[in-house]
């Protein structure tokens, strides 16, 4: 389990750093575009791409991170780029097919 995770000087984060603490075993991040979940998102999946991210766990054994961000669904569903990502299920596309125009339903 993650006990804490510290971030500075990445993406909107101050060069002195934010701590995120009193974590349990699920935790739900939610807030506006640009506040910093993708950036925590990114420091639990691999902590070790940037040396502004330090994530703690418990008895210090660190286990597998499953992490559902915007990179996740880049690699799984397309890119924006490609112009295509898949729909959710139920949404109408408009031609019956499974696919969906980029920027008509976001899977972010």
């Amino acid at each position: 389990m993650i006990t804490e995770i510290e971030i500075a000087g990445v993406a909107t984060y101050p060069a002195g750093g934010k701590r995120l603490t009193d974590l349990k075993k699920v935790n739900y991040l939610f807030g506006h575009n640009g506040c910093g979940k993708t950036t925590i998102s990114r420091a639990i999946r691999n902590p070790s791409i940037n040396a502004g991210y330090n994530v703690s766990w418990r008895d210090g054994r660190q286990l597998e991170a499953l992490v559902f961000n915007r990179d996740f669904a880049d690699a799984s569903f397309g890119r924006p780029d490609a112009g295509y990502l898949y729909a959710r299920p139920g949404f109408d596309a408009g031609g019956g097919g499974d696919r969906a125009p980029y920027g008509r339903d976001r899977c972010t």
